[in-house]
């Protein structure tokens, strides 16, 4: 047996397509405020619906790692950290090359190092990020 796929185009496929598109722009603004674990994921999709990039933002985000925080940060404000290593992050705009430094998004709980935010987690730092990066998308 051979199995043969068959793509359709229509109308009603097409309009689809651009509602799906209006909901991304629309849930953009939504997803940025109330759920920080979305932040890159929505950065993808803007990217994806306006200039035609999505997955491919991996390459553009740099992160650092500040390894032993405990023995090298010095001071009452970092005396109940317990993290291994902290990370940062830097979003690099693929577009303009534009960078957005790690926001300091409250629900990671950041610590403050010479004015730039670090997070216990990977993920997290990338996440605030995007979150800068999302905040000039929407102006």
């Amino acid at each position: 047996y051979h199995l043969r796929a068959c793509y359709f185009s229509s109308d009603a496929s097409m309009e689809q397509e651009e509602e799906e598109e209006k909901e991304v722009n629309q849930d953009t603004a939504a997803s940025l405020t109330t759920d920080p674990n979305r932040y890159k994921h929505v950065l993808d999709q803007w990217y994806k619906v306006n200039a035609g990039l999505g997955h491919q933002l991996r390459e553009a985000f740099q992160v650092e790692t500040l390894q032993n925080p405990r023995a090298v940060l010095q001071g009452e404000e970092y005396k109940d950290l317990t993290a291994p290593q902290l990370y940062t992050a830097t979003f690099t705009c693929p577009l303009t090359k534009e960078q957005f430094e790690a926001d300091h998004v409250e629900e990671f709980h950041p610590t403050v190092v010479e004015g730039r935010n670090y997070y216990s987690r990977r993920k997290h730092a990338i996440h605030a990020a995007s979150a800068t990066a999302m905040k000039t998308k929407r102006q």
